[in-house]
């Protein structure tokens, strides 16, 4: 376990910021403007979600699935971000349905975005002028990449912490993602030495270590690479060896191969591992034309196969389903959270939210 310390730098080059932020994130209500914190930009109240085609029931399994239905009640709403939003693009979904992403404005500089219940907020890690927010944990918690992605950062508990300080000798250092009650998972390449992958906590770094069955070699002979975390600590990546990568999890010290996807698969675009130890995939796939289709599968630790989660109402398996780089996320009761986008061969290209029953965006 390293603890990182405050250094003693000026503000315009600290490492670790120090902020009155968020007093009240952890449920992401909204502020009013003449009550806004330092560093988080209230930019009043847009109506960002309009309806889409009404509220859709279930998540279905494909056709000839073995293993059964996802029975998930969820809304579904269309995701409109106003015209100042620059190329407002989701990253991450909380499991009270908070967004987080980025945007730029009129000089094209990138700005964190976060959305709740019709307030967008704009977060920026101070004296940076790049800021792309990638994951957000149930409390509010964010993570992300800032000064044109060459450094990774987390806010939590008020803090936000240069993920870069555990190790002045790594360089493109890159975020993944933060679990919904646990640890934030961020990776570095060194030289030499390869990969090292850590789990971030309450100012904690604790290192990642290497499975004890991976296959002989280093990493010129094969690439492990963890992409998403739980609340337990568990990860979810894939192994590479000059061939398409592996997908599989690690539990403890232990990798796990993940059985083959249904045919005909192309590559994965999405991980993600659930506090149950569930596994989603989003997956591209040819299917019946030459446009890949956009696929989410989901995997049961002690099971056989897979269960396709079809978008909500899609009871043909017809529309894709592409979700957002950490847009998915599970609720204590097993209930989704999705963000991402949906289109098919008469269906454009739309952002979307999606989550239970009782959920309200």
């Amino acid at each position: 376990m390293i603890p990182i310390q405050k250094e003693n730098r000026s503000p315009a080059s600290a490492r670790r910021f120090v902020l009155g932020l968020l007093a009240t994130f952890a449920t992401l209500t909204a502020f009013p403007a003449s009550a806004q914190p330092d560093g988080l930009t209230n930019n009043g109240n847009h109506n960002g979600f309009t309806q889409g085609n009404g509220n859709h029931n279930g998540f279905t399994n494909g056709n000839g699935n073995p293993n059964g239905t996802v029975p998930v009640t969820t809304i579904v709403k269309n995701l409109v971000f106003p015209p100042e939003y620059m190329y407002a693009s989701p990253a991450a979904i909380n499991d009270s349905g908070v967004v987080a992403g980025n945007y730029y404005d009129s000089n094209f500089l990138s700005h964190g975005l976060v959305y709740n219940k019709g307030v967008i907020q704009t977060f920026d890690v101070p004296s940076s002028t790049f800021t792309v927010l990638q994951g957000i944990s149930s409390d509010g918690s964010v993570g992300g990449m800032v000064n044109a992605y060459s450094n990774s950062f987390v806010f939590q508990g008020g803090t936000t912490w240069d993920l870069n300080d555990y190790s002045p000798a790594t360089y493109y250092n890159q975020f993944r993602n933060i679990s919904q009650h646990g640890p934030a998972l961020s990776s570095s390449w060194r030289s030499p030495g390869g990969y090292l992958h850590v789990l971030f906590s309450g100012g904690v770094i604790t290192p990642l270590a290497d499975p004890i069955n991976l296959p002989p070699g280093n990493y010129y002979t094969y690439l492990y690479m963890p992409v998403a975390v739980n609340s337990q600590g568990s990860v979810v990546g894939y192994l590479g060896s000059g061939g398409p990568p592996v997908p599989g999890y690690q539990i403890g010290n232990t990798w796990t191969q993940l059985p083959p996807l249904p045919p005909p698969y192309e590559y994965v675009t999405n991980y993600a591992i659930a506090d149950t130890g569930d596994i989603y995939l989003g997956v591209q796939q040819y299917i019946d034309s030459a446009y890949p289709h956009d696929m989410l599968y989901k995997h049961t630790p002690g099971s056989t196969g897979w269960v396709r989660i079809n978008f909500p109402g899609d009871t043909t398996g017809t529309i894709s389903l592409r979700l957002a780089t950490n847009g998915l996320c599970t609720r204590a009761d097993g209930q989704l959270f999705m963000v991402g986008w949906y289109y098919s061969d008469t269906v454009p290209f739309t952002a979307f939210i999606a989550g239970p029953s009782d959920a309200t965006f």
